[in-house]
């Protein structure tokens, strides 16, 4: 069809078009790590997605989000939540001073989970 619009990462879910559509650049990684016994046999993989967004505001305030999970799901979910805490005023999702990276903001269900948040500006 002619003229129609390509649509990236269409399967990736709402949560991360939501946050598109707020005005958050949006990135995703994914990394395993595979461990293996002496004899070479796979023993344990390790799956982990990180998302990142950031925002600027127009104003020379720049806003970094991050948070890893092993589901690619719940990665996009959890940032959504850190974007929907960090639109607070006054502060952000973890508390954090502008320019200070800290993390994680409340108790993850996935050990593997975290979120950070950095402002600078």
């Amino acid at each position: 069809m002619i003229g129609a619009a390509r649509r990236h990462g269409a399967a990736e879910g709402a949560d991360r078009r939501e946050l598109e559509a707020r005005g958050w650049r949006t990135t995703l990684d994914y990394t395993e790590n595979l461990q293996r016994s002496r004899d070479g046999r796979l023993q344990h993989l390790q799956v982990e997605w990180r998302a990142t967004a950031e925002r600027h505001d127009g104003h020379g305030q720049t806003t970094i989000l991050s948070a890893r999970s092993s589901s690619v799901e719940r990665v996009w979910s959890r940032l959504l939540t850190e974007a929907d805490l960090a639109a607070i005023p006054g502060g952000t999702a973890l508390g954090a001073a502008p320019g200070h990276l800290t993390g994680p903001s409340t108790g993850p269900a996935d050990p593997g989970e975290r979120a950070r948040v950095l402002r600078a500006g």
